[in-house]
């Protein structure tokens, strides 16, 4: 424990956040105790002797700092504290939105986009708002970046009565979703897009143009630009075998990238591994903004970009301290991920691999390519292993074939996103096309191979 530090802040800070959840409120006494436990973290390792030992006061002051400082941030995000909010401009009346969908979802017949607020028009005048605001609609043409404006009366969203039913509005609470509005006509518009979210745009207009199959372009544009807006087809395959994290950006394919950089800058020395490893890290980020710079892809940029300096450093424990060091500052900026599948499961991923990898990997010592296989079975038996008992919780199922998925699923991953970008770039700079024709076949017989495995499973 004394060797990874962060671990007790990280904590503190996350009992911070649940325990506002439950008793929101008393902001001014928190400050006057976070003041307090400040100075006690100043007065750094000053002991008290009384009946028992010394306790040193800088630990359990920081201890303290972190349990304030994580109410103090999760009562910050509410919307009590947001002036800007455009709830705050609203009345009985229908109000003209501004804003950008940031996410899309629904059925067939209505689309749920959440729209970040940018403005609201009262009384012929545009004023500057922020906030998430859920729109339902039956217009299905809209797209995530996209600019709207819309006339709407908005509602809040009713709390479920049902002590044992799943509460929809505490869930959109927690992302800062606190009402909703049914719209029927939305003017759309194209958003200002910066040069990489314009790069992202044409990458997709491009693979959309390749003479290869569906299949292949839908996993392309989701393993490498983040686009999930077709996934719906193929989503099930993925869940029923436990490799649903191959199809969403995640640690998993900037892993992948950090992997691909750091065989193609072999010609580095070791005694410069420092700039190989600035160099991987920034090559992940480029990665993370051109794929659209989700939520998701962020957090899983942060953690691989800690576990990587954590390696680079090869101090005993460094690589957790960056980890739980990521984590603070994360939900030190966003309280709300804490509620977030997403980050739950990237999260535990990492220190499930970070704990039992050795421990497993060393139990059998193999050679070739038999101990690569190997390692690609410990790899995904050490995130499982911390993921289990989540995926029992949210889904009431653990997949049993995950194992043999996996063991297909990663390298598959690894090779689909390297034959994608070879081949996009032989295609667009040469004309040359027949590693676009392997990335068909190949996607299509990873398909099928998935599609035998959960029907085994339903068996």
């Amino acid at each position: 424990m004394r060797k990874i530090p962060f671990l007790r802040l990280f904590v503190s800070l996350i009992l911070g956040i649940l325990v506002n959840a439950y008793c929101p409120g008393f902001t001014y006494a928190k400050v006057v105790v976070i003041i307090i436990a400040l100075l006690g973290v100043v007065s750094s390792k000053i002991c008290i002797q009384k009946w028992l030992l010394a306790i040193p006061m800088f630990g359990y002051s920081s201890i303290l700092f972190c349990f304030v400082l994580g109410m103090i941030s999760a009562e910050l995000h509410t919307l009590d504290f947001d002036r800007g909010h455009f709830s705050n401009y609203i009345d009985d009346q229908a109000l003209y939105f501004e804003g950008e969908a940031v996410e899309i979802a629904g059925s067939n017949s209505y689309a749920q986009i959440t729209v970040n607020v940018s403005s609201v028009e009262l009384e012929h005048t545009k004023v500057s708002a922020d906030g998430l605001l859920k729109v339902i609609t039956p217009i299905q043409d809209v797209k995530e970046g996209d600019h709207l404006h819309f006339l709407a009366s908005i509602d809040s969203i009713e709390t479920i009565k049902n002590p044992y039913a799943f509460d929809y509005s505490s869930f959109l609470a927690r992302k800062g979703i606190y009402f909703q509005a049914f719209v029927n006509e939305i003017t759309v518009s194209a958003s200002h897009q910066s040069f990489l979210q314009r790069i992202r745009a044409e990458s997709l207009r491009y693979i959309n143009s390749l003479q290869i199959s569906e299949d292949a372009k839908v996993l392309s544009q989701a393993m490498l630009l983040g686009d999930k807006s077709k996934l719906k087809s193929m989503s099930d395959v993925f869940r029923s075998t436990g490799t649903s994290h191959v199809l969403a950006i995640s640690g998993l394919h900037v892993g992948i990238i950090a992997t691909l950089l750091h065989f193609l800058l072999f010609w580095i020395p070791s005694r410069l591994s420092w700039l190989k490893c600035f160099l991987i890290i920034l090559g992940v980020w480029l990665f993370c903004l051109v794929s659209g710079m989700a939520a998701s892809t962020l957090r899983a940029s942060i953690m691989v970009s800690s576990f990587m300096l954590g390696r680079a450093f090869n101090i005993k424990g460094m690589s957790y301290n960056f980890c739980f060091m990521s984590g603070f500052f994360m939900l030190l900026w966003n309280p709300s991920w804490i509620y977030d599948i997403g980050f739950q499961f990237s999260f535990l991923a990492i220190i499930g691999i970070l704990f039992f990898y050795e421990l497993i990997y060393s139990a059998l010592v193999l050679r070739g390519l038999s101990d690569r296989i190997w390692q690609m079975v410990v790899l995904s038996i050490s995130a499982q292993l911390t993921l289990m008992p989540l995926s029992l919780y949210y889904f009431h199922e653990f997949p049993l074939l995950f194992i043999p998925a996996s063991v297909i699923a990663i390298p598959a991953t690894f090779l689909m996103i390297t034959i994608s970008l070879l081949g996009l770039f032989l295609e667009s700079l040469f004309g040359i096309n027949f590693v676009l024709e392997l990335l068909d076949w190949f996607s299509l017989s990873f398909l099928e191979f998935l599609q035998l495995l959960a029907n085994r499973e339903g068996m």
